[in-house]
């Protein structure tokens, strides 16, 4: 200690009295005690970092336990894509010598016909599954039968309208339901493998509540959507010849 305190002499020997007092005073304490001022700054490090940590997962909690609504759906992503595929098949353009400039015409049309159906049911979905929560969880065997109802439905509508809308432009019935059944013969293969995820995600238990599958659907349906192009295009090539002699208005 004697030592210690000829280091301060000669250290702050330039200081006046007092104040060369109250720093060696203020070092004397913290010698002794600097185990327990050690502590003490840890604990406080410590108490900071569960307070942080705390907050942290307190806002983690709420954002994982914030509510979702089924008609939040109305904005899912697959509307998106309806567009994109939209603004794809715009601008596609088979060849002249199979007829092209017709097969063109009711490629879009009927493609836009089917776009739109999908569009226009699927946002009714959104409503029709939240009306049917109104009054809190169905089962969901319920839902999967709502669901699976507007799905079959949106075929049967966009097959019957394309139909008519085609006989309306100058197809004679028998072309009209060659170019509706050739272009589904082509979706079949795509349709099967939504009905086999559907059925998945319904027996599945990862997907814990009514919104979680209908979501998972959405997700489903979107993948379906952008296969279409590819679908529709594949079919109309194989039409070969079916277009230079049609009047299509």
């Amino acid at each position: 200690m004697e030592e210690v305190i000829k280091a301060f002499v000669g250290k702050f020997g330039s200081l006046p009295p007092v104040l060369t007092f109250i720093v060696m005073v203020l070092t004397i304490v913290s010698y002794f005690f600097k185990d327990a001022i050690s502590k003490k700054i840890q604990g406080y490090k410590i108490n900071r970092q569960n307070k942080k940590s705390n907050t942290q997962q307190t806002d983690t909690s709420q954002e994982v336990s914030q509510p979702y609504r089924f008609e939040d759906l109305l904005y899912h992503d697959l509307f998106s894509v309806i567009f994109e595929v939209k603004s794809t098949v715009k601008h596609h353009q088979f060849d002249d010598e199979d007829g092209g400039e017709t097969k063109t015409r009711v490629f879009h049309d009927f493609i836009n016909i089917m776009l739109e159906e999908i569009h226009d049911s699927m946002k009714r979905l959104v409503t029709m599954i939240a009306m049917q929560h109104k009054n809190g969880e169905v089962s969901r065997d319920e839902l999967k039968q709502l669901i699976r109802k507007t799905l079959n439905s949106i075929v049967d509508e966009y097959c019957t309208k394309g139909e008519y809308h085609l006989i309306d432009k100058g197809l004679n019935k028998k072309d009209a339901e060659y170019v509706v059944e050739l272009f589904e013969k082509w979706r079949a293969e795509t349709r099967a493998s939504v009905n086999a995820r559907m059925d998945a995600i319904f027996a599945s238990s990862f997907h814990t509540t009514n919104f979680h599958r209908t979501l998972a659907i959405y997700e489903l349906i979107s993948v379906s959507v952008s296969l279409i192009p590819k679908d529709g295009i594949r079919s109309f090539e194989s039409m070969n010849g079916k277009f230079k002699t049609i009047q299509y208005d």
